[in-house]
Formats: structure tokens, sequence, C-alpha cells
């Protein structure tokens, strides 16, 4: 409206000067006249012009925010969210390098999200970890990870999430089968060990016998006076003593037969009394006993 006035402001004084030039000649001052009016006639239709281009703006605006809006639509927010279990045993670099990987491939196949499989095979020799990864438009890549070196590697495969599934199952059952046959070896291993320890005892239970020393009282009893010790050796006597006091048998003799009052005067009567017997092999058996009042 303000450009409109001013092109109206300056046709008024065009039309001014034209009078003034031209008193004398009435009809071109009129022919003036109707020459600014033409004039300002234009400036108006030039205004109008103006006010077309200003309310094209906000339709060309439209258009340019519908292509922004386009162009947005057609980015592709990947979920990675369960990639986070490769942490476990990979760096933070390998790991963001691997994400990269991922984020390119799935936007290449428009896919939304990619997880880890449950399932990885390790090689102790070359310090390689392969895990696979599956996208969500269900097609499965590898990925092999350096734990040594840190690098990184991602590729297709042919494999189907069924097929993983398939390989880790098979895994779980070979890897039972060895603990079971492990435990089974170990079993073998103990059983064969008690064999053993059980053949090396009934060794020494028998060389035992051929070397044992018997006496027909029992450990820490009470006997009468009157009782009847007897004493049998397999191999010959070395010594007998009842409470350190030696009692005397034949010599190279493998028995000895005696009553407990004949040696009263050795005996304790309210106490622990002690026969230790021994044989020339070494051999020797003590026996503890009381005497009844």
């Amino acid at each position: 409206m303000f450009a409109m006035t001013v092109r109206v402001y300056k046709s008024v004084i065009l039309y001014n000067q034209r009078n003034v030039e031209s008193k004398q000649e009435s009809v071109k001052g009129d022919s003036a006249s109707s020459g600014a009016v033409s004039g300002s006639s234009v400036g108006m239709e030039s205004d109008g012009e103006d006010d077309d281009d200003e309310a094209e703006a906000p339709e060309n605006q439209t258009i340019e925010d519908a292509s922004t809006k386009e162009n947005d639509s057609d980015e592709v927010n990947i979920d990675t969210t369960n990639m986070d279990s490769f942490l476990a045993f990979m760096s933070d670099e390998s790991y963001e390098k691997l994400l990269d990987l991922v984020s390119g491939t799935c936007e290449e196949k428009s896919c939304t999200s990619s997880k880890r499989l449950d399932y990885q095979e390790i090689n102790q020799d070359t310090f390689l970890v392969t895990s696979y990864i599956l996208l969500s438009d269900g097609s499965v890549y590898k990925s092999d990870y350096n734990m040594k070196s840190g690098a990184v590697t991602f590729a297709p495969t042919d494999y189907r999430e069924a097929d993983i599934i398939a390989l880790r199952n098979k895994a779980e059952e070979a890897e039972s089968l060895a603990i079971a046959k492990e435990q089974e070896a170990e079993s073998k291993k103990l059983e064969d060990a008690k064999k053993i320890s059980d053949s090396d005892e009934d060794k020494a239970s028998s060389e035992s016998k051929k070397n044992s020393i018997s006496i027909n009282i029992k450990n820490k009893k009470t006997y009468k006076l009157t009782k009847k010790v007897r004493i049998k050796s397999s191999k010959r006597l070395k010594s007998i003593k009842l409470n350190g006091k030696k009692i005397r048998f034949k010599k190279n003799s493998k028995r000895k037969t005696f009553k407990l009052r004949s040696y009263k005067g050795k005996l304790k009567k309210s106490r622990w009394n002690k026969l230790i017997v021994k044989d020339v092999t070494g051999n020797k058996l003590t026996i503890k006993f009381k005497i009844k009042k």
C-alpha cells in the first residue's frame, strides 16, 4: 500500500510540472493530466503484481517444507540395542566400527534392527571369534573379531536364523557329550585308584596276618586275676612287657600263656594295666585292661 502511495504521489508532481510548462495549451494539459492518471494506473497495476508475488511466497514455503519432511522420512532409524553383548569380549573401538558396518548395511537394505544371535565359534590358535548377526529382513551376517589385533569384519552368509539355532544345539550336544566322557573317565580313574588301594590293603592285611600278634583279652576291658592270657605270634616273640616290666618266655618261642595272678605284684588295681607284645619283625600289639577288685 505504501509503494502504491509513493507512485501516486510521483504522478501528482509530474502532473503539476506539466501544467506549468503548458499553461497556454489547455488541451496538452488535459493530455498530461490523462497521462498522469495513466501513470497512476500503471503504478497501481504494478503494485498488484507485487502483492501477487507476496501471496505466492507461502505456497513456495509449503512445497519446501513438504520436501524436507519427505527427505526426513527417508532416514531409517536402526535399533542396535541387542548388539551390546559384543562388549563382553570386544574393545569399544572395535565395537563402534562393527556398529558402523551394521548400520551401513541396514541403511542399504532398509532394515530397522539387528541383533547378535546366541552362538559363536572361537579359534584358540588364531584368536578369532566368529559371531552371527540377524537383521530385521531375516538375513544373517557373520562378524569375525580378532581378540589379539582388534580387527573386525562383517560379511553376508547363506544362513537363516534356524540354521544358527541348529548349529548352537549341535555345539551344546557335543559339549555335553564331551563333559559326560570326561566325567566317565574321571570316575573310571577314581575307581581304578580305589581298586589299587583295596588291593594294597588286602596285601597289607594278608601280610599282617602272616606277621600278626594276637592276645585273647580285649582292649580296655576288666578281668579277674584268674584270667588266663594267651599270646600268639606268626613270628618269633621278641619281648613281652606288663606295665613296663619284662615277662620271660622261651627263646625262639611264638607263644606265651600265663595267669594274671602270677604277676599280681606287677598289676595295678585301680588303673589301666598295659601289656605290650613285640615280635622280631617289629610288629607290636598293645592291650590296656583293668583288674576286678
